[in-house]
């Protein structure tokens, strides 16, 4: 069954690029079947994951400390979790 998740990033932008960076085509970018990578250390079968990514919307960029809010609307698995016999 699948649901969606809606969330803001507030991202920080590592160099300043100046008149070259434009943030809405980086938003733009982050938009559709993207791979996520499983922590290090792990214990079930480590694999990339697809997460798809709805829609992204550029909220707020401030050119001065390099930061960019963004909303995304992303779409995920729900998993249902099931007790152990023993609880």
């Amino acid at each position: 069954m699948a649901a969606t998740c809606h969330h803001a990033v507030l991202a920080k932008i590592k160099s300043d690029y100046g008149a070259s960076y434009l943030p809405l085509q980086a938003v733009d970018k982050l938009t559709g079947a993207l791979f996520q990578r499983p922590p290090l250390i792990s214990v079930v079968k480590q694999q990339l994951r697809v997460r798809t990514i709805c829609e992204s919307k550029l909220l707020k960029y401030d050119h001065k400390r390099n930061m960019e809010e963004v909303f995304r609307q992303q779409r995920f698995q729900q998993m249902t979790i099931l007790p152990h016999p023993q609880w």
